[in-house]
């Protein structure tokens, strides 16, 4: 546990996690329903908190994911893809993405409709959401996958973000 100052801070539904400046997370609010109340110890970058999960990337660049998502067991968001990642977004419990330092996306978890299929590309960032997924791409134009039941999956085709 760190007592701060920190660098970035992730809040869920019920509970939030902060990294202080000596890399070690903090957790408040609801204890992870599963019985996994405090993060894993050791040195993180970044860290999200969703319903019951966390995911941290450590200073190397690799993620790793503690806790379980209590009423969809096996939805696989603690099954993470190796590798070195810039960046990572979760939704509640169910999914993941993590944009790899070239740009691409890596997606996994629960796949009802398609979220964690994401489209080949270099994106800056990437934003997990209930049932779909957006990124940012490099030409500034925004990619989405999943479902669309509200059109929140079809962005605009002059949709293009400055960056």
């Amino acid at each position: 546990m760190s007592s701060g100052p920190y660098v970035s801070v992730s809040a869920g539904s019920s509970a939030a996690c902060a990294v202080g400046v000596d890399g070690a997370i903090t957790h408040f609010g609801s204890k992870f329903s599963t019985g996994v109340p405090l993060p894993p110890t050791g040195t993180f970058a970044s860290a999200v908190v969703g319903s019951g999960v966390g995911c941290g990337k450590k200073k190397d660049e690799t993620l790793f994911c503690w806790g379980s998502y209590p009423s969809l067991p096996g939805s696989g968001v603690k099954d993470l893809p190796g590798g070195a990642f810039s960046d990572v977004s979760m939704h509640g419990g169910t999914h993941a993405c993590a944009r790899r330092g070239a740009g691409s996306i890596a997606c996994w978890g629960l796949d009802l409709s398609g979220e964690t299929q994401a489209p080949t590309g270099a994106f800056v960032n990437v934003a997990a959401a209930h049932g779909y997924t957006c990124g940012t791409r490099t030409d500034g134009t925004v990619a989405c996958w999943g479902d669309n039941t509200y059109g929140q999956a079809l962005p605009p085709p002059a949709l293009t973000l400055a960056h």
